[in-house]
C-alpha cells in the first residue's frame, strides 16, 4: 500500500512539473504538409521555397538584394544590419493571398508570391512585393 501511494504521488508530481518548450507554431502559410522545402542564401537573406521552384527563388533573391540599397537610404539602416544570420524569407506559392509580412518573433519575412488577380499593377509583382 505504501509503495502504491509513493508511486502515485511521484506520478502526480511528475505530471505537474512544466516542461520547457523550444518551438513556436505559426500558421501563416497554407502550404500542404507534404511540401518539401529548399533554401538559397544571399548576403542578407535566406530564401526558403518549395522544392522545384529554384528559378522563382533566384528571382526573389536578386530583387531583394537589389532593393536593399534604396530601402536603406529611406529608412536609415540596411535590412538585417544588426544580425549575423541571414533573414529568413519564406516564399508561399500555393495560396490565394497576394501580400507579404515581416515578423519579429520568430524573425522572418513571408511573401505570398501569387499576384493580385483583380487589380494588376504597372510594375512586376516581384518588384512590388520586394
Amino acid at each position: 500500500m505504501c509503495r502504491t501511494l509513493r508511486f502515485l504521488s511521484l506520478l502526480v508530481a511528475t505530471m505537474l512539473v512544466p516542461l520547457a518548450g523550444h518551438a513556436q507554431l505559426y500558421s501563416g502559410g497554407t502550404d500542404p504538409g507534404s511540401t518539401k522545402w529548399s533554401s538559397i542564401c544571399t548576403e542578407t537573406y535566406r530564401i526558403i521555397y518549395p522544392r522545384g521552384l529554384d528559378s522563382l527563388a533566384r528571382v526573389y533573391a536578386v530583387c531583394l538584394e537589389t532593393v536593399k540599397g534604396p530601402v536603406s537610404g529611406s529608412v536609415g539602416f540596411t535590412p538585417n544590419q544588426f544580425y549575423r544570420k541571414p533573414l529568413p524569407v519564406i516564399l508561399h506559392t500555393q495560396t490565394a493571398y497576394a501580400n507579404g509580412m515581416v515578423a519579429w518573433a520568430p524573425r522572418r519575412m513571408e511573401l505570398y508570391t501569387v499576384p493580385e488577380a483583380y487589380s494588376p499593377e504597372a510594375i512586376s509583382w516581384v518588384a512590388e512585393l520586394a
